[in-house]
């Protein structure tokens, strides 16, 4: 079976469990799309890797992409 590819939605990036989520996911080839509220807290730099700034409980900031 191929393995496919993956784009992945991540609340909660910066936290511990999210970075190793991220990390891991890209790692494998996946895309990864982020909501941060503060994207100077993601160290990980990748080319799959879309960072949104904003927060889930703040509509105005939603649609900033960094």
């Amino acid at each position: 079976m191929k393995n496919s590819n993956s784009t992945f939605l991540v609340f909660g990036a910066t936290g511990r469990t999210g970075q190793h989520f991220v990390s891991i996911a890209l790692k494998e080839g996946h895309k990864v799309k982020a909501m941060v509220r503060n994207p100077e807290k993601i160290k990980i730099q990748n080319i799959n890797l879309e960072l949104i700034e904003g927060s889930i409980t703040n509509y105005e900031k939603r649609s900033n992409k960094v």
